[in-house]
């Protein structure tokens, strides 16, 4: 039975791997607005502010009542975009970086916390 439950775990461990790759900036600049970036980045942010909650350790600090919305999410994008070229990072190096940690990044200057 343990051997069974091994397998099971592994084979579905291996089977989600496979869905587990970033969005890169360049991907999301090219692709702005399909739905399912937007799902993407709406289900990311989603997961982050769970997280957050539920570690204690807070990263960004968005009002209780604000409802996060595609035009929050594209704006803290640009923010992040902003704030990595304050640091001098290069249009290229910023085109191969994870979008959803970009939005972190941005969502961060948009709602900090103090």
């Amino acid at each position: 039975m343990k051997k069974l439950v091994l397998f099971i775990f592994l084979s579905l461990m291996w089977c989600n791997t496979g869905f587990a790759n970033s969005l890169f900036y360049e991907d999301y600049k090219n692709n702005l607005n399909k739905k399912y970036i937007t799902d993407h980045l709406k289900s990311v942010e989603s997961g982050m502010s769970w997280m957050q909650v539920h570690s204690e350790k807070f990263t960004y600090c968005k009002p209780d009542k604000l409802l996060i919305n595609k035009d929050n999410l594209r704006d803290a994008i640009k923010l992040g975009v902003k704030n990595l070229k304050s640091l001098n990072f290069s249009n290229q190096k910023i085109d191969s970086f994870p979008v959803e940690l970009i939005m972190l990044i941005g969502l961060n200057t948009l709602f900090p916390c103090s």
